[in-house]
């Protein structure tokens, strides 16, 4: 029998992948918006961000501030 798996910590590793997915597609100039700016209109604390970006709270509050600012 296989072994139960953590969902939260399911959950954070698949969020890693996307994000990671996404930067590797920002980087090329092919996402259109930050990832840290999707996370927080879904609802995400910026520690949360953070924690899934593997960034710093400061580093991601600063994207999340230039991305918006123009708006």
């Amino acid at each position: 029998m296989a072994d139960s798996i953590d969902l939260e910590i399911a959950l954070v590793a698949l969020l890693r992948l996307a994000v990671s997915e996404r930067e590797e597609r920002e980087d090329q100039g092919l996402a259109k918006r930050k990832t840290e700016v999707l996370l927080a209109e879904t609802g995400m604390s910026q520690s949360q961000i953070a924690t899934v970006t593997g960034k710093s709270p400061d580093a991601v509050r600063k994207t999340i501030a230039r991305a918006t600012a123009g708006k």
